[in-house]
């Protein structure tokens, strides 16, 4: 049987675009190898069953998004159980976006504020006498029992602030979608640096390494600067990623350009990369910083990575053609992986 190519419309051009951009951040990030990575996954979409997710569409694009393997790319050398445990914690945060944040604030925000009180409620940092049963706080206490059995309490305390942070951006979204009002680029790209699931993902790192909060001004600089760096690159790659998808379902949501014009995401997302760069061999040698460098740029190197294996399953972009192939990318066999 002659073999028939698939006809090409627009939306694989846009793949393309995207997909040379993450080729080309992964030369600049090379990402290291953590052999714990399947075991990682696994755990992670087992315990997808905890959530409340009814739309089978939606569980079925969270199995296949590969957190698990994103969170050990971006965590090459943590343990095990903490591995375990950040990458849990980013399902369940991806998990609430995407059911509760994007498509109830859009309809009815007052039913989003009802979902999201008991969870931020449940995040505080004094100890309930009972606790708040419900679809989405029972399994947040499951991990937090385990963040607490895992971390050092300063440690964890700082993943519950940077959980309440992100709940108060998704919050803020909320509203703004509810109301039809995009935010100012410059306001968005404030409030993604410091309160997004990937600010609570920085916060683990930081924790571990000693962040801002524990070194001198110059040093607290460095780190800031590179944080920085590392927040806008995920900006950069989501906007790239993301807009597509969110065309095609009717839910874009793009922030308004600033007065000199939209946003280059992809130029933009290459200075970042090299920003990060730049301190990590600044920093090589330096006790304080260089660890710490060392672990973002491995961070980041993982989300760059987590991008490549989302294409065509969390967001929904054409797989590349058989020549321009790489495992793991194909949205059907990874589905099917793991079923």
């Amino acid at each position: 049987m002659a073999h028939t190519t698939p006809p090409r419309g627009p939306e694989h051009g846009v793949a393309q675009e995207i997909r040379a951009v993450l080729d080309e951040l992964t030369v600049l990030l090379p990402i290291s190898t953590n052999p714990l990575a399947e075991e990682i996954e696994a755990t992670t979409v087992a315990w997808l069953a905890a959530l409340p997710i009814g739309d089978r569409d939606r569980r079925r694009r969270l199995r296949a998004s590969r957190i698990g393997l994103g969170t050990a790319a971006s965590f090459p050398h943590v343990p095990l159980g903490v591995a375990r445990l950040i990458s849990r914690l980013a399902l369940y945060l991806i998990a609430f976006d995407d059911t509760v944040a994007e498509d109830n604030a859009a309809r009815d925000l007052p039913a989003f504020l009802r979902q999201a009180a008991p969870v931020w409620r449940t995040l505080q940092d004094f100890a309930e006498t009972e606790r708040l049963p419900g679809p989405w706080t029972d399994p947040l206490h499951e991990l937090l029992d385990e963040a607490d059995s895992l971390l050092p309490q300063p440690v964890a305390q700082r993943v519950r602030q940077a959980a309440r942070d992100y709940l108060f951006a998704a919050a803020w979204e909320a509203s703004a979608r509810a109301d039809a009002t995009p935010p100012a680029f410059d306001e968005y790209q404030a409030m993604f640096r410091h309160a997004t699931q990937s600010a609570v993902s920085l916060t683990f790192l930081e924790a571990t390494f000693h962040g801002p909060s524990r070194v001198d001004p110059l040093h607290g600089e460095r780190i800031r600067r590179g944080r920085t760096a590392a927040a806008d690159l995920v900006l950069h790659i989501g906007r790239l990623a993301s807009h597509p998808i969110e065309e095609a379902r009717g839910t874009a949501f793009a922030p308004a350009p600033p007065p000199s014009g939209a946003p280059d995401h992809a130029t933009r997302a290459r200075a970042c990369a090299e920003t990060i760069i730049r301190l990590r061999d600044t920093c090589a040698h330096d006790p304080v910083t260089g660890p710490y460098s060392r672990a973002l740029a491995a961070w980041a190197a993982g989300v760059v990575h987590w991008h490549r294996l989302a294409l065509t399953t969390r967001y929904a972009l054409p797989a590349p053609t058989p020549r321009c192939h790489t495992p793991g990318e194909t949205g059907t066999t990874d589905e099917g992986s793991q079923q």
